[in-house]
């Protein structure tokens, strides 16, 4: 790598050399900041100073990669920005309606001036450096893959972001389906947003999206207060209006549709997107009812292999009902055979119609994840060929 006048030579070399140091100072980051340094340096040094020289010093580093020219026109870099602030507007409006409708809680975020301003200072180098970083990255290697590139990037930029405690915690499917419905999809929406606007404008409208989000959460006294499944719901909303937003409006300016579209475009998107993310949360049992594939015989002849059952979280669990529960690290889906009264509590003796002896043990009546209400035969086929049964 050529270095004159203390700019990087933009040629194909330097690109994929740059790539390979800016992964790796990514990854060198969130490894000292999770694992080597982060754990041992406490207060304000370990919370606060580290991460801002980390983040700074690899800002530097991104500020003076090779010049790449952002996919959208230049004209409207403004417009860009302006819609930033729109996003940030629906974001807000999402959650104040959020707590209107269910309620609100006190915030957990440290309030007073210095605690404002420091923390402001920490997550601002993050974000510098990261709406630098991917627009360098979307705009270098997916300037004709647009959906394929965002999404990439997206996904890069949550994983790094998501603390390694909140993974090696989980520890059940539960913990598991609602630290994916309420954490992660929610980030990767809002760095996808964030990444369509580096796309198109450059880091500048990415940065301001996300550090007005940011402080929002860190100023307001208030904040949503729903259960998980709730709050999964409606901080997924935010990312996809915005999306279809800014996608509707550019491609308008730029008249890549048609002006007598322009509605039916918009809500066409919206309603997609709306439902996809409906279909999502229900795959992943978000919501009350949720479906499982069944992925062995033990049940046969009346749930088979490959049959998607519909488990009812809500349904009281009694004598002769098909139940769903956790026998070690395995969801299983039997049959009530029997129940009994073990120190003032139901347990239930449970066993596959095909098999010829009961389960082992009992389960107690809070440890039914739910109660079979509808099989859905042989849909879930393709998942037994993905896991090569």
């Amino acid at each position: 790598m050529k270095i004159n006048s203390a700019k990087l030579t933009i040629n194909r070399d330097n690109h994929a050399v740059c790539l390979l140091i800016l992964i790796f100072f990514i990854l060198a980051i969130y490894l000292i900041d999770n694992l080597l340094l982060g754990p041992v340096i406490v207060g304000i040094a370990g919370n606060h100073i580290l991460p801002i020289f980390l983040w700074s010093l690899f800002g530097v580093f991104a500020y003076n990669l090779p010049a790449v020219k952002y996919t959208g026109k230049i004209r409207f870099k403004k417009l860009m920005r302006w819609l930033a602030f729109i996003c940030i507007l629906v974001t807000m409006l999402i959650s104040l309606a959020q707590g209107g409708i269910f309620s609100f809680g006190r915030s957990p975020y440290d309030r007073s001036l210095i605690g404002i301003t420091i923390n402001v200072i920490t997550l601002s180098s993050v974000l510098i450096a990261t709406a630098i970083t991917r627009s360098w990255l979307v705009n270098r290697f997916f300037s004709k893959a647009e959906v394929v590139g965002v999404f990439i990037v997206a996904l890069f930029f949550t994983v790094v972001e998501i603390p390694l405690i909140s993974i090696t915690t989980l520890s059940n499917i539960r913990g598991v389906v609602e630290f994916f419905a309420t954490t992660f999809v929610p980030l990767l929406g809002e760095n996808i947003l964030a990444t369509y606007f580096a796309f198109l404008g450059g880091p500048i409208p990415a940065f301001i999206y996300q550090f007005g989000i940011m402080l929002f959460e860190r100023v307001t006294p208030i904040l949503p207060n729903s259960p998980w499944v709730i709050n999964a719901l409606f901080s997924s909303l935010s990312p996809i209006i915005g999306l279809i937003l800014i996608r509707e409006v550019y491609q308008y300016e730029t008249r890549q549709v048609k002006i007598t579209r322009e509605k039916e475009g918009m809500f066409g998107w919206l309603a997609m997107a709306f439902t996809f993310i409906l279909f999502i949360w229900f795959a992943l049992g978000v919501f009350t009812i949720y479906p499982r594939v069944i992925l062995s015989g033990s049940m046969e002849p009346d749930i088979s292999m490959g049959d998607v059952v519909l488990i009812n979280r809500d349904a009281e669990a009694d004598l002769g009902d098909v139940v769903s529960f956790e026998m070690g690290e395995v969801e299983v889906v039997h049959r009530i055979i029997e129940v009994k009264n073990i120190e003032g509590q139901r347990n239930f003796v449970t066993q596959g119609d095909a098999s010829d002896s009961p389960d082992d043990g009992t389960v107690i009546a809070e440890n039914i994840n739910g109660k079979v209400t509808g099989v859905v035969p042989k849909i879930g086929w393709i998942t037994l060929l993905l896991r090569g049964q």
